[in-house]
């Protein structure tokens, strides 16, 4: 929403706006309310109010309109047609300004014209500019002029503000932005300039002699400012832009005092109210008037007939209540007189009742003691067979104990047996495993001994003799690397089995500290785990024998293997010695290495073949070991299940016996409990036969 105008008053703190939506809007910029509204079917282009606050000129497009203020409502009083102008500017005119005495009015236009013009000019009908000035270089948009009405000033689209006297331009001043309007203050000493980057700028006014504008800035729009105005005290600073904003500002000179007035003496409340509404109020008031004094009178009669009713009506109450006093007063006398009769007679039935109560109770307490007696007697009999079912009970718990202390004692030898026999084997096992590992030792470094000799020998032979045959040396080297991998990898395995072993017996080390730490109640199932462990321990070293072997193997092919090699070499060695006989001779020479090329060549293709033989032996014969040690493992698993089984019935025994034992407990709780109750009983009814007979208790 753009706002294109905007104007205040003298008499009022009200301010008027028109709008790109066709409205006026009348503000009261003290409150911060908006007070009226109104929309029209044309567009307002600007709007002018009177000094008064009480009415308003808006220019429309082809015609101006003069409008009363009302409470709520702009109600038009005269229009003016204004299609017929021709003389003025040759373009749309921006700015029109009255100046302070209302003698002189500037106007700025598009065409880049300011013209001042005389208002007694123009009452006496003739059309003369007093001063004017035309760049076409500038559209203006806004022009005023000093209190003074001798200098105008004026902005437009060149970012220059221009002082013009005498329709000359005396003075200009440049700005970085282009500068859309102006606003003087009414003391002539304070200069306001609206930009079109919506910043408000205070220029230092009367212009100094530098060309340059000296101004501060204060941004508030978000777009172009299109109207400036000042309130009529110097107090306020009002801008609207194209962003559809208005801004109030606190505007004071520092170097004059300008003289505060009263509230009372600027600010009026007077409000035009038309003709008709006034009627209207008047002839409201009358009716209400008479609808009061009807209403008085009415309630003034309805008083009355009310205090006459209500006078009635105490009558008719005051003569009911006495007589209701009368009849109560003989009800009340008749009522004493049966009241004594009742206490009479109900003194007579008392003592009757007394009589027939002594009676009852001398016939229940002989009745009582009977039945007291009778109980006694049972109680006896009943103590008697408590005492011999706890002598019973007692037997048979002890018994019961006897047979659970053999049992245990029976287990824990049993499996101390079994344990020493476990131990026994783990340290043979352990020993076994040493002796395997000194041997392999033993092993591991005769080979080493004999590899190192043997390379050492074949670097000697191999400087001195064969440097023409670099390849038949590289071919032997390679081969040389592959047994150092197969004695590296083997060397790797036994490492890892050693880990195993030291791992096993730390395992081993934890079993007998959880053995000797546990109680009698839980060795069945600890001595279970331990079993389990054990032939998973057994298991382990089993397969660890037979890795031992397999390795053991392999290293005896891998010296067989060596050991051919080297007579391999041995033998080219010797050729190859009776080959340096024929080096004067090429051709026998040629013929002789021939020779020596079909033969090993041929060898060596033999032993890659007997090598895949026995590589595929040795894969058949791991997977068999493989296979019977799952067989093997699966028999542990069937021996298991079988021990738990066994476990579980054990288990079911010892849960009937803590059964058995714990309903004995639950029948001699009941016992104590009735013995406690029948003890309670006999001390209410027999305090003389407590005296004299001592009960036993039995708990």
């Amino acid at each position: 929403m753009l706002i294109y105008s905007l104007d205040t008053c003298i008499r009022k703190p009200l301010i008027a706006t028109c709008s790109s939506d066709k409205s006026i809007r009348i503000w009261n910029y003290l409150e911060k309310t908006n007070e009226i509204t109104k929309f029209f079917t044309d567009d307002v282009y600007c709007v002018s109010m009177h000094p008064s606050g009480l009415n308003i000129l808006a220019g429309f497009n082809d015609k101006l309109r003069l409008m009363n203020i009302l409470i709520d409502d702009l109600k038009p009083y005269k229009e003016f047609n204004i299609r017929g102008c021709r003389e003025g500017h040759s373009s749309k005119i921006q700015s029109i300004y009255w100046s302070l005495d209302d003698n002189y009015i500037i106007t700025s236009g598009i065409d880049g014209a300011v013209y001042q013009w005389s208002l007694q000019d123009i009452i006496r009908g003739e059309c003369k500019r007093e001063s004017e000035s035309f760049l076409k270089s500038c559209l203006y948009t806004s022009a005023l002029c000093s209190n003074d009405a001798k200098k105008n000033y004026a902005v437009g689209s060149d970012k220059t503000i221009k002082e013009i006297q005498d329709s000359q331009i005396t003075k200009e001043l440049t700005s970085d932005v282009v500068l859309t309007k102006l606003a003087i203050s009414n003391s002539g000493t304070m200069l306001f300039v609206g930009t079109v980057t919506g910043a408000l700028r205070v220029v230092k006014f009367p212009f100094s002699e530098t060309k340059v504008c000296e101004y501060q800035e204060h941004k508030a729009h978000g777009d172009s400012i299109t109207a400036l105005c000042i309130s009529s005290d110097d107090k306020f600073l009002f801008s609207a832009g194209m962003d559809g904003t208005i801004y109030m500002y606190n505007i004071y000179d520092k170097d004059i005092k300008i003289s505060q007035r009263k509230k009372e003496e600027i600010l009026s409340d007077e409000i035009l109210v038309s003709r008709t509404d006034a009627e209207e109020q008047v002839i409201m008031l009358s009716d209400l008037r008479k609808k009061l004094d009807d209403l008085k009178l009415e309630n003034e009669y309805q008083l009355r007939l009310k205090d006459m009713n209500c006078n009635e009506k105490i009558k008719e109450v005051t003569g009911k209540l006495l007589q209701e006093i009368d009849s109560l007063k003989l009800a009340s006398s008749l009522i004493k007189s049966e009241k004594e009769k009742e206490e009479n007679r109900f003194s007579e039935d008392m003592n009757n009742e007394k009589l027939k109560h002594l009676n009852e109770i001398n016939e229940l307490e002989n009745t009582h003691r009977e039945k007291i007696v009778s109980e006694y007697e049972k109680y006896k009999a009943l103590e008697l067979k408590t005492s011999e079912l706890q002598e019973n009970w007692k037997n048979q718990v002890l018994k019961l104990n006897l047979e659970k202390e053999a049992m245990l004692k029976k287990l824990t030898s049993q499996y101390d047996m079994k344990l020493k026999l476990k131990q026994d084997e783990i340290l043979k096992l352990q020993s076994e495993i040493k002796n395997i590992e000194k041997e392999y030792e033993e092993t591991i470094k005769e080979t080493e001994e004999n590899t190192d000799i043997e390379i050492l020998e074949l670097r000697h032979v191999y400087e001195k003799r064969l440097k023409d045959e670099k390849d038949i040396g590289l071919k032997l080297k390679s081969e040389n690397g592959i047994m150092k991998k197969m004695f590296n990898s083997l060397q790797n395995e036994i490492d890892v089995h050693k880990y195993e072993i030291t791992k096993m017996n730390a395992e081993e080390t934890k079993l007998q500290n959880i053995i000797k730490n546990l109680e009698k109640d839980e060795m069945d199932n600890e001595l279970e785990h331990y079993n389990k462990i054990s032939s998973n321990l057994e298991l382990k070293i089993e397969d660890y024998k037979l890795k031992l072997g397999e390795s053991e193997k392999e290293i005896v092919i891998e010296k067989e293997n060596v050991l051919a090699v080297a007579a391999i070499i041995k033998r080219f060695k010797n050729e190859l010695n009776e080959c340096m006989y024929y080096i004067m001779e090429p051709k026998l020479l040629k013929q002789h290495i021939k020779r020596l090329y079909q033969k090993y060549c041929n060898e060596e293709d033999n032993f890659e073949t007997i090598q895949a033989d026995f590589e595929q032996e040795f894969y058949r014969q791991r997977n068999y070991l493989e296979k019977t040690i799952s067989a093997l493992r699966k028999k542990v698993k069937k021996d298991d299940e079988f021990n738990r089984s066994t476990n579980y019935n054990f288990m079911k025994d010892n849960m009937t016996l803590v059964r058995e034992i714990n309903y004995l407990r639950r029948v001699s709780k009941k016992n104590q409990f009735i013995n406690n109750k029948n003890s309670k009983i006999i001390s209410k009814y027999l305090p003389s036969v407590q005296q004299t007979i001592p009960i036993e208790n039995t708990s």
